[in-house]
């Protein structure tokens, strides 16, 4: 329901980013469950493009509301891996 808010009430540049946003989110879902093969560094490619696709994405919405200020960051080492031994949490 609240992506379809967005597409009723966002202007065209924060529903694009929104779009956008979904199929780097769906693109790294494949990658989990192996129906995209990807390496580390391609892992890597597809969380980074998802992270600038999410910060697009917060940047338009903000804009569009008129929040002041720039959109946070986060750590860029800071990211999930697949396909490398982790210990279960």
């Amino acid at each position: 329901m609240a992506f379809q808010v967005i597409e009723v009430l966002g202007d065209a540049a924060t529903v694009e980013a929104a779009h956008d946003l979904n199929r780097k989110l769906w693109h790294l879902e494949w990658c989990v469950r192996g129906l995209v093969h990807v390496d580390e560094a391609g892992w890597d490619n597809a969380y980074q493009a998802f992270r600038r696709a999410r910060t697009d994405y917060y940047a338009r919405g903000r804009d569009e509301l008129q929040v002041p200020g720039a959109v946070p960051t986060l750590a860029s080492d800071d990211r999930p891996m697949v396909g490398i031994d982790q210990e279960d949490p």
